[in-house]
């Protein structure tokens, strides 16, 4: 009887027991709430690693972390429970390209564990890893790297410069080299790059890098460096009424600066006359209304490789074209009394070679009234920086 008696009074004790283990406990500290890495957030790199971070707990001395493949928290990649702080740096060695992760974290008084934040989704878009933010390049090509939870998929890099795309490209590797021919359109000053899915077109948060190198234009039709330097012979030619005269002179047209601002990479010219003009680039493109065939300085075209093209206003006709090997800009003007004319050569490598510019209006009846300009400035010596590069026959 009497181990009878014991017996029911442990069978009462743990039914009491039990029942206390199921009333909820009040005095849990609540869950943190957490706040990167997220689906819409991606992820932070810092020092190889990826940065955890949640919102801190009133009453919380330690911090628990628990890292999943699956949203039910059962197939574990990284745990960790003694978190001092609100934020926890994990290596990217725990993370394999193509797994989607989950994470929560909990919250310690010190003597138990809170509640568990629900599994958060690690992240959705794509993540940057390298360059690192602010990394400059001057003489190589930049290589990028990004990490990904697709396992197949495509992926769209884009590199701008002050909002303007310099550089967009399709790829289904999650590393992109930016090729030399490329690279000859990067020029000194801040760059932006970041990645999003082809599929649903969700980016990267962005990331800066610097170059610092100046445009290649040496082999172009707009060869600009400094030191660069170019002798014109003119010709000069008037007509009023039946007055004709004729003349010949020489000048000179050097680059004597280069520098970049926000916007453009800027190259001035100085004439043997002491006046300045200024060629502005942007990226691949030039601005051309220093030919003065276009009635604007903000036409642009591409530096390396002008694409024919022609335009038509009323009474004026301009444009340029290949002729051998031979860049031609062209802009004709024709109105009842009076005319105006220009034609540009220009040579890859070596710039302008020959420029013929007219205008004349009036009538010959009457008071016999007609007034004609003509100038030709044709090129004698090319200066590269180092040799004489051209020389015209004589």
């Amino acid at each position: 009887m009497k181990l009878v008696k014991i017996s029911v009074f442990a069978l009462g004790a743990a039914l009491i027991l039990s029942g206390c283990n199921e009333e909820p406990n009040n005095n849990l500290l609540d869950a943190p709430v957490p706040i990167i890495p997220s689906e819409s957030a991606g992820w932070q790199i810092e020092d190889s690693s990826v940065v955890f971070a949640w919102y801190p707990v009133e009453g919380a001395e330690l911090y628990a972390l628990e890292i999943a493949r699956d949203e039910e928290m059962t197939d574990y990649s990284f745990t960790k429970r003694d978190i001092e702080d609100t934020t926890c740096l994990v290596g990217l060695e725990y993370f394999d390209t193509g797994q989607i992760y989950y994470w929560r974290v909990a919250g310690s008084d010190g003597s138990e564990w809170g509640e568990w934040s629900d599994p958060e989704l690690a992240f959705a878009n794509p993540v940057l890893i390298s360059p690192n933010e602010g990394e400059v390049f001057s003489t190589e090509p930049p290589t990028f790297v990004w990490c990904s939870n697709l396992i197949d998929g495509e992926y769209i890099i884009r590199i701008s410069r002050d909002n303007r795309t310099v550089l967009q490209d399709t790829l289904s590797d999650t590393t992109y080299t930016v090729s030399d021919e490329d690279f000859k359109v990067f020029y000194y000053g801040e760059y932006e790059w970041n990645v999003a899915y082809s599929s649903t077109m969700s980016w990267s948060q962005p990331r800066s890098f610097e170059v610092e190198k100046s445009i290649d234009l040496s082999g172009t039709y707009f060869p600009y460096g400094l030191g660069f330097e170019w002798t014109y012979e003119t010709y000069s030619f008037s007509c009023y009424k039946y007055d004709i005269s004729e003349s010949y002179d020489t000048f000179n047209v050097q680059v004597v600066d280069s520098f970049s601002t926000p916007e453009y990479l800027v190259f001035q010219l100085e004439y043997s006359s002491g006046s300045i003009d200024t060629v502005k680039i942007f990226g691949d493109s030039i601005s051309i209304g220093l030919t003065f065939v276009y009635p604007s300085n903000d036409t642009f075209i591409n530096v390396f490789n002008p694409e024919p093209n022609h335009y038509y206003t009323g009474s004026m006709t301009c444009g340029y074209y290949y002729r051998a090997d031979t860049l031609h800009f062209y802009h004709d003007e024709n109105w009842s009394d009076g005319y105006w004319k220009l034609d540009e050569y220009r040579l890859q490598g070596i710039g302008l070679v020959k420029n013929n510019k007219g205008q004349g209006e009036g009538w010959m009846g009457g008071d016999q009234y007609y007034e004609e300009e003509r100038s030709i400035n044709t090129l004698l010596f090319f200066y590269n920086g180092q040799d004489t590069v051209y020389k015209a026959e004589e």
